[in-house]
């Protein structure tokens, strides 16, 4: 009986080791794609097709991984006034707006509003009750997580970071891997700047680095950079 036993717990990490989430081959970029969105100032020039590939094919992967992630905490649906908002909570969601990323984020600057950015417009704030409106959907399998980082009072600070250098203020929206600067930012930056610059000391780890030029930070791999964070809660 020990060895039966012992046979199906092998074959169960086998399986799970070798389990991949599928997705849609057709929603990978062209290269017409790719030379559109430099052409129109969406992407920056330093940012290649290779690296521009690459990120959104790990995008996808994360995609479905990420989605699943509501296994792990009681599930929510459509409902804001169950969740209480802390400054510095991460928002990431697959929703699929014309940015020229999959998926979006945002970063909670207090407990009511939630500071991002996308194509076309400079960095503007919107309420939870926005997000679940329109990055929620169970029919088109659309989702959105909340992830918190442990440390309230360094995400405080990230927050304070984000609404200092980012709201009200005019920067233009451009995907690339320069993350010195605030002049033009996209939704999954601002995140990743608030903590890597808002937190005296922090470890929040950088994006590949191909040739000098580090490449776009994915909005579904921000809980993956930064880091101890947690998932708060998820809507679905």
């Amino acid at each position: 009986m020990k060895r039966f036993f012992s046979v199906i717990l092998l074959l169960t990490f086998l399986f799970m080791g070798n389990t991949s989430f599928a997705y849609d081959e057709s929603r990978l970029p062209t290269r017409e794609d790719y030379n559109k969105l430099v052409e129109e100032g969406v992407l920056g020039e330093s940012v290649t097709y290779e690296q521009f590939y690459e990120l959104q094919k790990e995008s996808l992967e994360l995609e479905e991984q990420l989605g699943d992630d509501w296994e792990k905490i009681t599930i929510t649906r459509a409902n804001a006034s169950s969740y209480r908002i802390l400054g510095g909570d991460i928002f990431v969601t697959n929703g699929r707006i014309s940015s020229g990323l999959i998926g979006h984020a945002g970063i909670a600057i207090n407990s009511q509003e939630i500071l991002s950015t996308q194509k076309g417009e400079t960095p503007k704030t919107k309420s939870l009750q926005y997000w679940i409106k329109n990055y929620v959907s169970a029919s088109d399998k659309v989702w959105l997580n909340v992830y918190r980082y442990k440390y309230s009072t360094d995400a405080l600070k990230a927050a304070r970071w984000a609404e200092k250098t980012y709201k009200g203020k005019s920067a233009r929206y451009r995907i690339d891997g320069d993350f010195s600067t605030t002049s033009y930012t996209y939704c999954s930056k601002i995140v990743w700047q608030a903590y890597r610059y808002g937190i005296p000391k922090t470890d929040i780890g950088y994006p590949p680095n191909t040739a000098g030029f580090y490449a776009p930070i994915s909005p579904l791999k921000l809980s993956h950079y930064i880091n101890p964070t947690s998932l708060a809660k998820a809507y679905r």
